[in-house]
């Protein structure tokens, strides 16, 4: 994965992509409130070894996140301030 350490963020994004779960991005988004309550963070690559499924397993659990849905290829996160807390698993 590549960083971009250049380019900031102005507004909040409708999707966020990550090519494989990153706590440093996900911490920057959280923190820098780059999210609003429609946006979406797919993630690819949950499963891809040890490392990444926890760092998946930690993403869900942030108080910020209220819908999670893992597709085991690839996973979203929501930030809908209107549902409750769910997570989803699904086989595509």
């Amino acid at each position: 994965m590549k960083s971009f350490p250049q380019i900031k963020f102005n507004q909040p994004e409708d999707l966020i992509f990550m090519d494989s779960p990153n706590n440093e991005l996900f911490t920057l988004i959280i923190k820098e409130k780059t999210y609003h309550n429609d946006t979406m963070v797919l993630i690819r690559d949950l499963y891809k070894n040890k490392k990444n499924t926890q760092v998946w397993e930690v993403f869900k659990q942030n108080e910020n996140v209220t819908v999670s849905v893992d597709m085991f290829n690839c996973g979203a996160l929501f930030f809908r301030k209107e549902q409750a807390k769910e997570h989803f698993k699904i086989r595509i």
